[in-house]
């Protein structure tokens, strides 16, 4: 069980988080960067539950602009902590598969025991 002050996040809502930290992007951006290169595509369906999960911890937050009230979302610092959090543990969970990693997001390292 993650500590009280840590989130435990599944890997479609770490990589939506991921993707929403580079830049803030509306809902269309964030569901093709998802899809990019992936065999079984992410749908609507799956990702708008996903980043309203994501606004209601406050790891992210909506804004709209424009005319047309164009909704993007971007990262909070909160986010961004959780991000970091969420980044060493899949470093850990994987260490076996990342021998001699070090991750440019965190900057965990994952060194191959020898």
């Amino acid at each position: 069980m993650p500590k009280a002050n840590t989130l435990f996040l599944n890997l479609l809502e770490t990589r939506a988080l991921w993707i929403i930290a580079q830049k803030p992007l509306h809902g269309y951006a964030i569901l093709k960067e998802l899809n990019r290169n992936r065999k079984r595509k992410t749908t609507n369906g799956t990702l708008y539950p996903i980043l309203q999960k994501l606004q209601r911890l406050k790891l992210v937050q909506l804004k709209s602009k424009g005319a047309r009230e164009k909704k993007t979302y971007s990262i909070t610092a909160k986010g961004r902590k959780t991000l970091g959090e969420a980044c060493k543990e899949l470093c850990i969970a994987f260490e076996s598969i990342f021998q001699d990693f070090v991750c440019r997001t965190c900057g965990a390292r994952v060194e191959r025991k020898r």
